[in-house]
């Protein structure tokens, strides 16, 4: 999994200038497939013993509402970034979940953001900015801690329990889940 984040302070800054098949929004139902890893691996030692990379991308996205400084929190998997060497149902699941982790760190985001535009009549991008590097960070930690709890989705066990637990916190933050609107 690669975790990349773009911070933006105006509304458009080509951060999702992708083709129109390079991206794959997170969907409830519309599960990642192999056929959504397009790119191929790069030369490199560090990687030799991974067999899939998912490329997920964070952008928060500066904007402007009734006057009001808001962020929308776009989340893709980038299908030319993203790539296999081996195919297998339960390594598929695994990347799966790096995707879903995403969506959860996404939804947290998002609850923050908006939490602290409750607080602040009018709010600034300082306001706003340790939330999201914090969300950076955390997300990176998480993905790291799932690949080596269930040893990249070797560990069937702890793999399992990943998933009931995402699914779990996905689910208690529904209210800030992605929308395919605007998402491209």
């Amino acid at each position: 999994m690669i975790l990349t984040s773009c911070l933006s302070t105006g509304e458009k800054n080509g951060a999702l200038s992708y083709g129109t098949d390079s991206l794959k929004c997170w969907e409830e139902g519309n599960k990642l497939i192999w056929t959504d890893f397009k790119g191929t691996k790069p030369n490199s030692q560090e990687l030799s013993p991974l067999k899939a990379i998912s490329a997920i991308k964070i952008i928060p996205l500066a904007v402007r509402k009734n006057g009001k400084l808001h962020y929308d929190i776009k989340l893709s998997f980038a299908r030319y970034e993203s790539w296999i060497i081996e195919k297998s149902e339960q390594l598929l699941k695994h990347e799966q979940l790096h995707f879903d982790i995403g969506e959860l760190s996404v939804r947290k985001l998002r609850k923050k953001l908006f939490e602290i535009s409750e607080v602040k009549l009018n709010p600034t991008y300082q306001d706003f900015f340790p939330a999201i590097e914090a969300a950076y960070h955390e997300t990176a930690q998480m993905h790291e801690a799932y690949d080596n709890e269930t040893s990249h989705g070797l560990i069937i066990e702890i793999q399992n329990e990943w998933e009931a637990r995402v699914n779990q916190e996905l689910n208690s933050l529904r209210q800030f889940s992605s929308s395919m609107l605007g998402c491209k």
